[in-house]
């Protein structure tokens, strides 16, 4: 098992990408969410 580990290290740093990748969207979303609430709707069109 500490071999396969060694050969295929990729699975935690995979899962860890994938997460990163989740939160960064989650932020931008939730960045443009409130751009969009601030902003006019003559702006925001």
């Amino acid at each position: 098992m500490d071999q396969l580990a060694q050969l295929f290290p990729t699975p935690d740093r995979f899962l860890k990408r994938q997460n990163d990748v989740r939160q960064n969207v989650a932020y931008r979303l939730a960045t443009v969410a409130t751009k969009a609430t601030t902003l006019s709707p003559i702006e925001n069109a």
